[in-house]
């Protein structure tokens, strides 16, 4: 039936381009649960033992290549498509699939819940061209975080030729809650996608004339590494302008001049109306009305401003405090500006505001980030969309299920039907939040779970957040002040390094 030696080759295969799953693989002791035998055709056959005691076929005892065969031939599979496979058991259907519509798929996801099954799949033929095949990823199982790590290459094969989601029955029976829950995070990353492709698709010209308008702002810029350690090892809050910040931003009077707050542009003017001056501003909006962020507020000439060159040009260009570049992942663009400042951080560009701002956090070594007002989701019994004092200002009403209604805070038209997802919530049960929301919450997590930041989420209220800890506010406060020193600021000390033969000082 199975050649013992095909597992060991195998293994080696997947240790070279899975080197945590060959671990886990080789690690594994021999399942109980699997019971696999030989077919009337001479191939192996398999039995699960469930839990309830009760046995799930796999395939059937005379062909399970046939049957896959079969399974395989009933598809209909669009041109250029990637598939993403419910359930490769002892690779039957794997097969089949490939054989049949190689020429038709862009790459495929084979998800396995079993780390048994799949080693009992390695033992009983020759693998490792499927193993090796750069369009097949093998997701043995994986997280939502591993699978949307190992996903994130594929952004543009997905979006310009479409995914398609293929369940083998018998595979997915044996974890169904596995499975839905891994389709549902498939469902998510192409809606995060989507959102991300319509963001570039229709700012793409803004963009590149805001990077050029912006290239004369540089010469008189900070840039992110004069920032140098002034960060690095302190707990720093970053505040955005969720409608939950009216609860607890009064409260961040008591961190000025301990712990760095760092703003943005969103909440300068809610800050402002409680009092509370933070250390910098992060703005990154393309948009000419992003100055309305700054309208009214007192004191900018001390509040350093972190920004990059998609910002519009009618707020960086008009700042009256000192300036920091971000570098941004944009590699062709930086790369030219790299030829006078040297070295940039070549960050990920957020979805928003806040992502932004964290990823500077996490760059420059601050721990932990504390989240305040970072709600990406709705009031459950409705309200504004921001906290009192925002520059724009929308609502939400809760509905029946899915919908809802919503107001974009940037053309307040009146409220409109909207989509609703209802999601994790920091308090417990779920909050209601729009496709858009949840993919800068996903894209969040994903900058979290990249960066291994040390993350609070004082949120008073909001979407859970994955890989951060809830905590209250006025409790980090407590646990943290104590033991803070006197913040000087980002820039105390700093000299530009615009040029490579210049150096900050500290």
């Amino acid at each position: 039936m199975a050649d013992k030696d095909y597992l060991s080759s195998n293994l080696a295969s997947v240790a070279q381009r899975y080197p945590q799953l060959s671990q886990k693989l080789e690690s594994l002791a021999d399942s109980e649960q699997i019971n696999v035998t030989e077919s009337a055709s001479g191939t192996p056959t398999a039995v699960v033992k469930m839990p309830d005691g009760k046995e799930k076929r796999l395939y059937s005892r005379r062909d399970p290549r046939r049957d896959a065969a079969q399974w395989a031939e009933s598809l209909e599979i669009p041109p250029a498509t990637t598939v993403a496979l419910l359930g490769v058991g002892l690779g039957y259907q794997l097969e089949e699939l490939l054989r049949l519509h190689k020429d038709k798929l862009s790459g495929v996801w084979c998800f396995e819940h079993s780390f048994e099954m799949f080693r009992e799949m390695l033992r009983w033929r020759d693998w490792r061209k499927v193993i090796e095949d750069p369009t097949v990823e093998m997701l043995v199982g994986v997280t939502e975080a591993e699978f949307r790590s190992e996903a994130a290459s594929s952004f543009q094969q997905i979006i310009v030729n479409g995914l398609e989601i293929i369940e083998y029955g018998p595979s997915v029976e044996l974890d169904p809650n596995w499975y839905q829950q891994r389709a549902e995070n498939i469902g998510d990353l192409v809606r995060q996608w989507t959102a991300e492709m319509i963001t570039v698709m229709e700012r793409g010209k803004l963009f590149q004339t805001n990077m050029l308008r912006n290239l004369a702002t540089v010469a008189d810029s900070y840039l992110l590494r004069d920032v140098g350690e002034s960060l690095r090892g302190k707990p720093a809050i970053l505040v955005s302008a969720g409608p939950s910040l009216d609860k607890n931003a009064h409260l961040l009077t008591q961190a000025k001049g301990m712990i760095p707050i760092i703003s943005v542009d969103t909440s300068l003017r809610i800050l402002q109306k409680h009092g509370v001056v933070p250390d910098a501003a992060v703005s990154i909006d393309a948009l000419g009305m992003s100055t309305r962020h700054f309208e009214g507020v007192d004191g900018l000439e001390g509040i350093p401003l972190l920004y990059d060159l998609e910002i519009t040009p009618d707020v960086v260009g008009s700042y009256s405090g000192p300036r920091i570049l971000i570098g941004n992942q944009k590699p062709q663009f930086y790369s030219w500006l790299e030829e006078v400042t040297g070295p940039l951080e070549g960050l990920t560009k957020g979805l928003t505001v806040a992502q932004a701002a964290f990823l500077v956090l996490a760059h420059s070594g601050a721990s932990p980030i504390i989240l305040v007002g970072q709600d990406l989701s709705f009031e459950r019994e409705g309200g504004r969309t921001h906290a009192e004092g925002a520059a724009f200002q929308g609502r939400f009403e809760p509905g029946e299920g899915e919908k809802g209604k919503w107001e974009d805070p940037l053309k307040p038209e009146g409220l409109h039907d909207v989509h609703i997802l209802q999601v994790p919530a920091n308090d417990g049960g779920t909050v209601p939040t729009t496709y858009a929301l949840f993919a800068y919450l996903k894209r969040l997590e994903d900058d979290i779970a990249a960066t291994g930041a040390n993350v609070i989420n004082a949120t008073a209220g909001g979407a859970r957040i994955a890989g951060t800890q809830v905590a209250d506010l006025e409790g980090v406060l407590t646990e943290y002040l104590p033991a803070a020193k006197p913040f000087a600021g980002l820039l105390r000390g700093c000299v530009k390094s615009l040029y490579p033969g210049q150096t900050s000082a500290h």
